[in-house]
């Protein structure tokens, strides 16, 4: 059995832990008003990870460059570094610790994590995890997949939606109450808007759990085609987020992005991809996000999903728990 010392990396900062000035750390850098590092605002910084070695600090970096919030809660660091929006909230690494601490302290960057909570302890088990699978070791403990649930994905997404304190776009209820008016006295044929009606509600009453789960999503860019002479210039208008499976804990989203990632084509339909002359839909690698993160603007509910996809991750994972592994959820300890 694989002991949890081989592949949980270092050690989560506390609220007022010291940090261990011998090894490397993980590092939340916030910039207010910036679109990129590059562009300045540089304003605060907090120590997420300690106890790293170098290499361990720089997968982790790369990990999460492009899903911060898997690691924090992206908004409290914001709130708390006193950023203007829009804000950007980064993770870096230091080889040496001293070093960084002196300058940050010098320039009045340096800030107490706000509480024990801002860091995820189980977006970071979901890399340590993800790590170990990519590195070759044999992990036990394997939760098997259950069928997907389209219509719990669709109340998540909802229910995201339906707490957005500053949104001032009343669409959701709006939408709720055209629904209520087509299937009112339950007409033949409208179970399917009667059941979008009812997760609408539920949505906004408040009666939908996202937790703290997690999405593996395959985000895509749709391309417009600026023909300029003979050369075509193809220009990023905006996107979508195929969700290849929901509702996972950290070791199944980490055992599953790694398959994802091992052939992002088989979860996708191509067909239903936009492809022409004049506009183009292109896949990027596959994310882990936490559910709450689901969007209801790019959330793709149009059938670019390949279902056949998903029943080969649940048949894997299905594997792995028929070799003698567990089919529990595991509890496992991040402390080291």
């Amino acid at each position: 059995m694989l002991s949890e010392q081989n592949w949980n990396l270092g050690s989560i900062c506390g609220v007022d832990e010291e940090v261990n000035l011998e090894k490397s750390a993980l590092i939340a850098e916030v910039y207010t008003k910036a679109t990129h590092p590059d562009d300045g605002g540089f304003i605060a910084c907090y120590f997420l990870v300690h106890d790293l070695e170098r290499e361990d600090a720089e997968r982790a970096m790369l990990f999460f460059s492009s899903q911060a919030s898997l690691l924090v809660d992206v908004a409290r660091l914001t709130e708390d570094a006193g950023a203007e929006s829009p804000a950007l909230v980064t993770i870096r690494y230091t080889p040496s610790v001293p070093e960084y601490l002196a300058a940050a302290v010098q320039w009045d960057f340096l800030r107490t994590l706000p509480d024990e909570h801002v860091v995820s302890r189980e977006g970071w088990q979901l890399f340590c995890v993800n790590d170990a699978l990519g590195r070759g070791m044999t992990l036990e403990e394997a939760c098997e997949l259950p069928p997907f649930d389209y219509r719990a994905l669709r109340r998540k997404v909802y229910a995201n939606r339906a707490v957005i304190e500053d949104d001032r776009n009343p669409w959701l209820k709006q939408e709720l109450d055209a629904i209520k008016e087509v299937t009112k006295n339950s007409p033949e044929g409208s179970e399917t808007f009667v059941a979008l009606a009812e997760d609408m509600e539920a949505a906004l009453n408040s009666e939908v759990q996202v937790g703290d789960r997690y999405s593996i999503i395959i985000p895509t860019k749709i391309q417009r085609n600026i023909q300029k002479g003979a050369v075509p210039d193809w220009i990023a208008q905006t996107g979508r987020e195929i969700v290849v499976a929901h509702g996972l804990d950290a070791l199944q989203a980490a055992r599953a992005l790694k398959i994802v990632s091992d052939d992002p084509d088989k979860f996708v339909s191509k067909s239903e991809l936009l492809s022409g002359v004049d506009a183009r839909e292109v896949t990027f690698p596959p994310l882990a996000i936490p559910d709450r993160k689901l969007n209801w603007i790019s959330t793709d509910f149009s059938g670019r999903r390949n279902h056949q996809g998903y029943e080969h991750l649940r048949s894997v994972l299905g594997q792995v728990g028929q070799n003698g592994f567990s089919q529990s959820s595991p509890e496992l300890s991040l402390s080291r």
